[in-house]
């Protein structure tokens, strides 16, 4: 696991500052002594000459060293002798160097020895100890946490541990102090750091790691609590308590959200017991968040550090108030979010609440029912009144017994004695009164625009990409603006923290949308690296070299079209169709060329700069299909891309807008009429098919048909042009929504042309080019759709018949000859097409089928779900057109008939849903086609876990190997195969034979049908490739020839090879990709042999083009199989790292040997790309899945790994964090061809194999200790 963040911290133990050394991971906070600041040394270096007399020595006696973690320190000082006389050293001092030579890491004999060295004049450097008996790890012994643990490592866990930025005891003038407190709340530490600056940063790092621990807190509490009742929330918090004499202070709790209470208790509950004794308990239905920190004014007045909210709660004794603080924004929000929604679910779920109560002398009862409203039961059962909420016009009480209920004439005022505090039935009214505005829609599920500072800029487009996937943010803004934006968007679409090119300004330096992302060119590959990492799979990121570097400021984009400047290049407009799926268009905005500076568009709409002309609105509307308005943003700024950031929900804007704008804001996008997306919502193409049919069908009864048309079009895919038709002429309108188009809109049918793609629409005598006159029509809409499918899928031969005598009917009613002729070609077209689908028809489509299904049910599903789509589509062409030529009053159609036309229209649509899901599931489930694939090495590390892999997921394998690095049984066996058999549960053929000997590998041939190979076998150990190079030669090559003579004698030829990093030899750059030359500085013979085979291979597959061939090229595998089964098991001593040290830590090796420590790495340590091996098998799997599904191939190669770099020392901790072991180490020198740093770029993997790695760090430690502690001698 690597570090977070490290330091070095001043810590208060017992009253007392220390400095110590502070180290950050994912779980703990490790504190470890200063090598200067743990001896004690409080003075400064003191340097003393003493000069010795003649024959006699300095006149000290010393004690301590290395020897005994101790300094080397004066115990005595001989009277009248050479040291005595200087009057300058002293008990206690500590004797840093002699003559300049450091004594700081000497021993007790080698200190000696330097004195006696040190010649007639000595300058001695001392420094005074406070405490001369004080050992260097005796303060980190002192800290005191819930744990008993002590050591010289003092690790402190994050998990339910309460991070507060400022302490709760101590002052701090400065603001330089942070804490922490221990789950069961006995132990405080408190921390101070040089300035503000850094103790905000070490805080934002541990307290974002202790929130991550708290998901999974949260599962294991309710794991033991077994759902009842289910916590939602919990964490801690400070209540504001004041004291006996008046003075506030904050009283740290822990909080509990389930889904009826809100609970407190003093300590981290850790039993099911302590769960059910809080210390407070709040009723949800009784209870109301009543006042919260302003986002635009975070703090209270006079507090400047708090942010907080207040809660109220009715009970038997009145009002109860809490006013609660936390740490950040990000945790007001989620807290206050949470209450409220729960506190509805709570209402929803209890629906009913009685009391009793006196009404006019009579003992009744006073009922509440979320649905019906409020009554009053009589004695007898009897209603005495009953009024739904939307009666009551007023309430009061006098907060002892008495409520007031005034629901106006005729009911007039009710007066009710509840017989006690009425504070628990008011607060209870005003929840269920709460939750059915809610239910009725009226608060949105986000908050539609927010306002913030970019670090006091109010251009957070400058610093922000927002897109309907993903939003980029520059780094070093405050915690404020970070959780404002997270708040809102975290659960929906990952923020990504990033730089590009070194600056934060990524607003303006990017452009993307849901499809992609493109970067300049200037972009570090750490930049990319990063950005890839954390962008949803589906994204694609590209980085171009562009003139104009400043892309969000040449380009506006949306998730259909993008305007761009118009010297933009034509390999970045290629780019933006190819990344972004977008169609472009090169305009201006009047006099700004700078498009994606004076523009913002998301889905539904566009805002421009102010002094944009009207016309070039409406062209820009065009161009778009969304409606655009002119505006300006932070109190009168143009720069509408600078100052605004939007998507389809949400908007985020400077905090200078003004009300106004954010009115225009989220008028002209729409963002209160789009549902807030979540992680399962229906994509956007699924969505587009049912939207279209279910709101036809939705459509009253008493529009007329040419409105029907309207809203089909406007929901056909992009909101845009209205379109209708007349008898005579075409009309439409740039403003969604309006009922009736301006007569301006209106055009003759003589006077439209259609192009050649038959999608644009122009008028004649107009001189402007086409493209700034187009309206998309319905025509356009199916037509557009079915030639996409036409070239892809099969359809029905009826729906392409009915689509082509519709056309035909209409051409021969058209007057106009030239229109006539343009429809009767696009007949034409449709017939030909018509052909193509009568295949349906035929026997030998049956037979596919029938293969298929043998095959594999996903290809089924596929094929299936192809003539679905097309049938769709063509359906909808059908329903479209008999509403236009209904409309145009060529054919009679009523509006029941179109009803059902749609309503068939809807369940295809949900045919093709069902299909979709299903062939999800199938590509999940189903078992591939059964390969029977020989693996060359299946004995040893690797090759058992592919053998695993292979078998699992429906691959036969036959398993040779010659025992050279694996373990046999008594009769012959491989150990580690045998124990495959009891992972897949059934036997795995093996046969033993060693590649190089023809005789025994051609027998493997004769006796199985292969159908495949995955070679693995060979000498893998760098260090022993140098001191055997003759060996590694002959072993690796022939027994490569010998095996790729066979599969071409046999006809195999599939061929997965097992190759390494090290083909690359020293990295020029990081990360490695497979582009990158191979065979340049390798500095072993075992590279080498890699190098030449993959040469081999790719000669071969020019040669021969009947070869599949994929290169695998392996980083640095680790770990074991998760059932501890089977695992790494060299024989002799380990010649990879992860090995070496477990096998040190179960005891079979004394020590580990890091060999260097002084690489350009963070620790000093060679940095490695390490991949679970598990992860590497399945990378087979999808090879031969890739082999399957291309047919022909050729020759692919692809990088294996997980794309980031852990340190040697990184890798030891984590074992030992995994094993609670510690690892001796010893240091060694660098060994020859060792290389600092190397990691890998694994996403052409990802792309074309669908692969990505699954286990991190952590699994590959605990896997890997598992496997060692169950087979502490391995296999034997």
């Amino acid at each position: 696991m690597g570090s977070v963040r490290g330091s070095f911290l001043d810590v208060l133990i017992d009253g007392e500052w220390h400095r110590l050394c502070a180290t950050l991971d994912e779980t703990a906070l490790t504190l470890t002594a200063n090598s200067d600041a743990d001896h004690g040394m409080t003075a400064e270096t003191r340097t003393v000459r003493v000069v010795k007399h003649d024959g006699n020595g300095l006149g000290i006696s010393i004690k301590g060293g290395r020897d005994n973690n101790m300094p080397i320190l004066i115990s005595k000082i001989f009277k009248g002798m050479a040291a005595d006389l200087t009057g300058q050293l002293f008990v206690g001092d500590a004797i840093v160097a002699v003559n300049g030579e450091s004594l700081c890491d000497a021993s007790h004999d080698e200190a000696v020895r330097a004195l006696k060295k040190a010649g007639r004049v000595v300058d001695l450097h001392v420094q005074f100890m406070r405490d001369m008996c004080l050992r260097r790890d005796s303060v980190v012994e002192r800290i005191q946490w819930d744990d008993e643990i002590r050591d010289r490592i003092r690790s402190i866990g994050l998990k339910l541990a309460y991070v507060t930025r400022t302490s709760l005891q101590h002052e701090d003038i400065d603001n330089r102090m942070f804490e922490m407190r221990s789950p069961s709340g006995r132990y405080v530490i408190t921390f101070r750091c040089n300035n503000s600056a850094e103790a905000d940063a070490w805080f934002e790092n541990i307290h974002g790691c202790a929130c991550a621990l708290l998901t999974q807190a949260l599962a294991q509490v309710n794991l033991m609590l077994g759902q009842s009742p289910q916590v939602r929330r919990m964490g801690w918090v400070s209540e504001q308590v004041v004291n006996e004499n008046g003075v506030m202070s904050w009283k740290p709790l822990f909080a509990a959200l389930t889904l009826n209470d809100l609970l407190f208790y003093d300590a981290v509950p850790m039993l099911k017991s302590e769960w059910a004794c809080p210390r407070v308990t709040r009723p949800l239905i009784a209870t109301r968040v009543v006042q919260t920190t302003s986002r635009t004014a975070p703090v209270i007045t006079g507090l400047s550090d708090i942010i907080s909210f207040t809660t109220r709660t009715g009970t038997q004794q009145g009002v109860r108030s809490h006013v609660f603080r936390v740490e950040t924004h990000r945790e007001l929000a989620a807290w206050v979010k949470s209450i409220v929604t729960c506190t509805y679910e709570a209402c929803a779920d209890t629906a009913q609440v009685s009391c009793p109560c006196a009404w006019h002398d009579e003992q009744c009862e006073l009922v509440l029912q979320l649905d019906k409203g409020i009554s009053l039961i009589g004695q007898g059962g009897q209603i005495r009144w009953q009024y739904p909420f939307e009666a009551i016009r007023a309430t009061g009480d006098d907060g002892q017994r008495f409520l007031w209920l005034d629901f106006g004439p005729p009911g007039g005022e009710q007066e009710v004695d509840l017989l006690s505090s009425p504070k628990p039935v008011v607060f209870i009214l005003h929840s269920f009164l709460a939750t059915k505005v809610y239910r009725l829609g009226f608060f949105l599920s986000a908050i539609m625009a927010l306002r913030c500072e970019f670090e006091a800029s109010n251009d957070v487009g400058v610093f922000c990409k927002l897109t309907n996937a993903y939003c980029l943010v520059g780094i070093g803004a405050s915690e404020n603006f970070y959780s404002v934006v997270e708040a809102e968007l975290a659960d929906v679409i990952p923020v990504i923290h990033c730089s590009i090119a070194g600056t934060r300004i990524v607003g303006r330096t990017t452009v993307g949308n849901r499809h992609g992302l493109l970067v300049p060119n200037a972009t570090t590959d750490q930049e990319l690296q990063h950005i890839r990492n954390s962008l949803p799979d589906a994204v694609q990121i590209r980085r171009i070299d562009e003139r104009l570097s400043a892309l969000g400021n040449v380009i506006a984009c949306n998730d259909h079209v993008a305007i761009v400047h118009a010297d933009i290049s034509a390999e970045t407009e290629q780019a933006l169709v190819d990344a972004l799926k977008v169609e472009v268009f090169r305009t201006s905005l009047g006099p700004h060329a700078l498009v994606g500076s004076y523009a913002a568009l998301n889905s539904q709409g566009a805002l421009v700069a102010a002094r944009t002309p009207p016309e070039t609105q409406r062209e820009v509307a065009a161009l778009l299909q969304v409606p655009v308005v002119a505006g300006t943003v932070n109190r009168g700024a143009e720069l509408i891309g600078a100052g605004l950031c939007v998507n389809d929900w949400v908007a985020i804007t400077g905090l200078d807008t003004t009300s106004a704008e954010l009115s225009v804001i989220e008028s002209i996008f729409k963002l209160g009429d789009h549902e807030l997306r979540t992680s399962s919502a229906i994509t956007n193409e699924l969505r587009e098919t049912l939207v279209e049919s279910i709101c036809v069908i939705g459509l009253s009864a008493k529009r007329t048909v040419r409105q029907r048309l309207r809203a089909a079009v406007i929901l056909s895919g992009r909101r845009g042009t209205h379109v209708g038709w007349d008898h005579d002429a075409v009309i439409w309108s740039h403003k969604p929504g309006s009922a009736k188009p301006t007569g301006e809109n209106r055009k003759p049918l003589s006077e439209i042309v259609f192009d050649r793609r038959w999608r644009l629409l122009t008028t004649k005598g107009v001189t402007v080019p086409p493209a700034k006159t187009r309206c998309y029509t319905t025509m356009p809409v199916w037509l557009d759709r079915l030639v996409r499918v036409l070239s892809q899928y099969s359809g029905r031969d009826k729906s392409i018949r009915a689509l082509y005598f519709i056309v035909v009917l209409y051409a021969n009613r058209l007057k106009d000859q030239a229109k006539a002729q343009q429809l009767l070609a696009l007949a034409k077209q449709l017939s030909a097409a018509r052909l193509v689908f009568r295949q349906f028809n035929h026997a030998a489509m049956l037979n596919n089928v029938i293969q298929l299904t043998r095959a594999s049910r996903a290809d089924l599903i596929d094929f299936l779900l192809q003539v679905a789509v097309t049938s769709a589509y063509a359906a909808y062409g059908v329903v479209e057109l008999l509403a236009w030529l209904a409309d145009a009053r060529f054919i009679s159609l009523d509006a029941t008939r179109l009803f059902r036309y749609c309503l068939f229209l809807w369940l295809g649509a949900l045919m093709v849903t069902t299909l979709r899901l299903l062939r999800t599931i199938i590509s999940k489930s189903d078992t591939q086609s059964a390969m029977r694939i020989l693996l060359s090495g299946a004995a040893g590390f690797i090759g058992s876990h592919v053998a695993v892999e292979l078998l699992n997921t429906g691959y036969e394998v036959v398993c040779v190997d010659n025992f050279s690095n694996s373990v046999q049984d008594a009769d012959g066996n491989a150990v580690s195969l045998k124990r495959v058999s009891q992972i897949v549960g059934k036997e795995v053929p093996f046969v033993f034979a060693d590649c190089c000997n023809e005789e025994q590998l051609e027998a493997v041939f004769k006796k199985f049908k292969l159908d495949g190979v995955v070679h693995l076998a060979g000498l893998k150990a760098v260090g022993e490739s140098v001191e055997k190079p003759l060996e590694y030669y002959r072993n690796n090559l022939l027994a490569s020839l010998v095996l790729l003579q066979l599969c071409r004698k046999y006809e195999v030829k599939n061929f997965v090879f097992s190759s390494s990093a090290t083909v690359y030899g020293p990295p020029q750059h990081l990360p490695i990709t497979e582009k990158d030359p191979v065979g340049c500085g390798i500095t072993n013979p075992y590279g080498q042999t890699k190098y030449m085979i993959e040469q081999m291979l790719i000669d071969l597959s020019k040669a021969e083009k009947d070869w599949n061939i994929i290169l695998l090229r392996y980083f640095n595998p680790v770990g074991a199989h998760p059932s501890g089964l089977i695992g790494e098991d060299p024989k002799g001593i380990p010649n990879n790292l992860m090995p070496f040290v477990s096998q040190v830590a179960i005891g079979r090796l004394p020590h580990l040997v890091v060999y260097g420590d002084k690489f350009p790495t963070p620790d000093g340590t060679g940095v490695r790309d390490y991949i679970h091996v598990v992860d590497l098998a399945r990378g087979h799997v999808a090879a031969f899945d890739r082999i399957k599904k291309m047919g022909k191939l050729g020759c692919e190669v692809y990088n294996l790994g997980t794309g980031k770099g852990y340190s040697v020392f990184e890798m030891v901790h984590a074992l030992e964090k995994a094993s609670g072991r510690k690892v001796p180490i010893k240091m060694g020198v660098p060994r020859p061809g060792d290389v600092a740093c190397v990691y890998c770029d694994p996403s052409l993997a990802a792309e074309k194999l669908g692969w990505k790695c699954q286990y991190g760090l952590e699994e590959m430690c605990a896997d890997l200790w598992n496997w060692q502690t169950k087979n502490p001698n391995g296999f034997n």
